[in-house]
């Protein structure tokens, strides 16, 4: 019994320092990225400010263009990290990402029709975006379900899924060319641009989302289980895969609708996290939560030392070191 409980004790601890190292370096990458910029200002600045003690030299700059890019960095790590822990529960396959499983291209498509081709409804970008993810992952899982669904069918279903929206994606583009310019960098998950106005949409849909996240975790955990002992708890499998995937699209979904397509966050997040702490959600998902705005401020930061004054796409930062990784566990899986 005491080996026991001094084993929980150094379980607990260990925990806690992962917890709080996360926390601690979320919020030295969010202050480091309203500072750092084509403009420099200093953390000492950046913390008055965010305070209420606005410099009026610096004021601007700061509430208006590197606050809300922060935020929304913040947003879309955490919706897109949490999508990825549920898609992986769901599909029970180490793999499984809202972008590799169609969702975000699925997201785009409705989301760059309502951009381009209809701007006045910009207002239900988010619900747009949720419809698109939700047909495009519903494709991908009838395409690849055959007594289970396997990785190699999954992405191949994807592939035919991408295809076919890339296609669609290429349509809307072509006719609407005059309009083309304000979605490309959009296309590639782009924080530049946001608005204060846009953070508080991202901010207003993913903060209900999350939390709702936190409600699904029991399901979650259910879906370690083998179908039989399910079955045997008295429980729906249906309804819980249902539900969870429902969340999952909804969490890839808000991201898409204001930052755009950013890939391989939701697969190389909750894989790092599984990692450090192991299978229990109830662990698992808020540690993602940490570590996906972590990813993305991370890769804002690095683009901005490298690529400036040019402004690079997050996404293709992540990507640039997201696709080696898929890779590898593509080939850990085989």
């Amino acid at each position: 019994m005491h080996i026991l409980k001094s084993a929980a004790i150094k379980k607990g601890s260990y925990l806690f320092v992962v917890f709080l190292c996360a926390a601690v370096l979320l919020v030295f990458f969010f202050l480091l990225n309203i500072a750092i910029g084509s403009v420099s200002i200093p953390l000492g600045t950046v913390l008055r400010s965010l305070n209420g003690q606005t410099e009026e030299t610096f004021a601007i700059i700061i509430q208006e263009i590197r606050l809300p890019r922060a935020l929304a960095a913040v947003c879309a790590g955490a919706t897109l990290a949490g999508s990825g822990v549920f898609i992986k529960a769901v599909m029970r396959n180490h793999l499984a990402d809202s972008g590799i499983l169609g969702v975000q291209s699925g997201a785009t498509v409705v989301a760059m029709f309502i951009i381009l081709a209809r701007p006045t409804l910009v207002k239900l970008l988010p619900a747009g975006a949720f419809l698109g993810g939700l047909i495009a992952f519903a494709m991908v899982v009838f395409l690849s379900y055959r007594k289970g669904v396997s990785a190699v069918r999954m992405l191949l279903a994807d592939i035919a899924v991408n295809a076919f929206f890339g296609s669609v994606i290429g349509i809307l583009t072509i006719y609407n060319s005059d309009r083309l310019q304000s979605a490309l960098s959009w296309l590639n998950g782009s924080l530049a641009g946001i608005s204060a106005s846009q953070a508080q949409v991202l901010l207003a849909y993913s903060l209900p989302a999350l939390f709702l996240g936190f409600l699904l975790i029991r399901m979650s955990n259910l879906m370690l289980l083998d179908d039989n002992t399910i079955h045997n708890l008295g429980e729906s499998l249906a309804c819980i895969r249902l539900f969870v995937s429902l969340a999952s699209v909804l969490l890839a979904s808000i991201s898409v609708s204001v930052v755009g397509i950013i890939g391989f966050v939701g697969l190389v997040i909750p894989h790092i996290a599984r990692l450090l702490t192991g299978v229990n959600h109830k662990i698992l998902y808020p540690l993602s939560l940490l570590l996906g705005p972590i990813l993305i401020l991370g890769a804002d930061l690095l683009q901005k030392a490298i690529f400036s004054p040019m402004e690079m796409p997050v996404g293709i930062v992540i990507s640039l070191f997201g696709a080696p990784f898929f890779l590898y566990l593509l080939r850990r899986e085989a």
